[in-house]
């Protein structure tokens, strides 16, 4: 029996402890590839962060231009508002002065009469063209400035979110780099798998039959 049991002894130890090797060394490169993941996926989360919050302030950037463009053109407006009161005032004053003339030129006073309400009449038409263009134009005004303070308001926005990506970014890579590095300190620890030679486990107690079997 001895003849038979110590070469299977044998054999078995060399295949156990190479199958445990193996078993090993295939679960400390998993391990490895593992840690490698972790670390570029944090890596990448980082870098991702860092591109949205180059996208949000492109973003804020654009929502500032386009309100200062905004701004101007409601400006422009503004002004040719204010240019038309001004031509309505000098267009009042002419007709006053016609009026004035042709009253002059007849012997009529120009102050009194249908002179006088003919020139009271130009001034309150006038006048009335003349405050509605300048509040025109103060209207303009105000939806430029709104229009650049909701740029501005936008623009803090996409700022905030930026920021807030970012932030998230270095959360995510951060855990993920720890955990790869502290998933890549295991290796070469303590295996899962029990001891890779078959001389480390413990000899089993097992007691010999009291006969032997004949023709053994």
């Amino acid at each position: 029996m001895e003849l038979i049991v110590v070469p299977l002894l044998t054999a078995f130890g060399a295949t156990g402890a190479a199958s445990a090797a193996t078993a090993l060394g295939t679960s400390g490169l998993f391990t490895a590839l593992g840690g490698l993941g972790s670390v570029v996926s944090g890596v990448t989360s980082i870098f991702g962060g860092m591109q949205q919050q180059s996208m949000y302030q492109m973003q804020a950037q654009q929502a500032q231009m386009q309100a200062k463009q905004s701004q101007l053109k409601f400006f422009s407006d503004e002004l040719k508002y204010r240019q038309q009161g001004v031509a309505v005032l000098d267009r009042t004053l002419a007709t006053a002065a016609t009026i004035a003339a042709r009253a002059g030129a007849g012997s009529i006073d120009p102050f009194s009469g249908s002179a006088g309400a003919l020139t009271t009449y130009a001034y309150g038409k006038g006048f009335g063209e003349f405050n509605f263009a300048q509040e025109s134009a103060e209207m303009t005004r105000l939806q430029g400035e709104i229009a650049l303070a909701g740029g501005a308001i936008q623009a803090g926005l996409y700022q905030m979110s930026g920021d807030q990506a970012v932030m998230a970014g270095y959360a995510r890579g951060a855990s993920n780099i720890f955990g790869g590095l502290y998933q890549a300190s295991q290796i070469g620890g303590p295996s899962l798998l029990g001891p890779s030679n078959l001389s480390q486990y413990p000899v089993a107690d097992v007691p010999l039959p009291l006969y032997r079997p004949a023709g053994i």
